[in-house]
This record gives C-alpha cells, structure tokens and sequence, in this order.
C-alpha cells in the first residue's frame, strides 16, 4: 500500500513539475479599430463558443511579429488578420505573438 501511494505522490508531482508549455489561440477576424498609441487591434469575430459576434482587444509589442504589413500603424480598419496571442488567465487581456494581415 505504501508503494501504491508513493507512486501516485511521485506521478502527481511529475504532472505538476513537467506541465506543457502553454500554447497560442488563434484570433482572427476584421479589425475594427487600431489604437497605435496603446499598442491595440480591436478584432471583430465570432465567439468559438457562442458564435455570436464580439470584439477583442489584443495588445502587440515591440515582440510581435507581422506578415503582410511592417508594424501595427500599418494596419487599417476592414482589413482581416489573423493573430496568434495569448490570453492572461488573470486580467482576460490578450496579447499578440504574431499578426498576419491578408489583403482580401
């Protein structure tokens, strides 16, 4: 029994330590706004969840990579983008890895 729960210690342990890596969501969509001063794209997409249309904020920084145009003051409103971000667990902000601007 003490074998039993000496391996279930160590295997709880392991799952905690050797956690994945976190991975990017995809947010894609228009944009709605840019506010280069804050650093923001406002997205216009549909929730995954509900699909009911809502916007999203995603902040980008010196960090964030893009494709299609050279920085976020290039980015105009009706444009579709497609950005890879993460979403603090916390505050519910996300933030941009990368956008990708595609001309339609």
């Amino acid at each position: 029994m003490k074998k039993l729960a000496l391996c279930l210690v160590i295997l709880l342990v392991a799952f905690a330590v050797f956690q994945g890596p976190a991975f990017a969501k995809l947010v894609s969509g228009k944009v709605s706004a840019v506010d280069t001063a804050a650093n923001v794209i406002e997205i216009a997409r549909m929730n995954p969840t509900t699909n009911a249309e809502e916007k999203v904020k995603v902040g980008v920084d010196d960090k964030t990579t893009y494709a299609g145009v050279a920085n976020v003051s290039e980015i105009k409103g009706g444009e579709y983008v497609m950005v890879m971000a993460d979403q603090d667990s916390a505050t519910g902000n996300w933030k941009a890895s990368s956008v990708r601007v595609s001309k339609i």
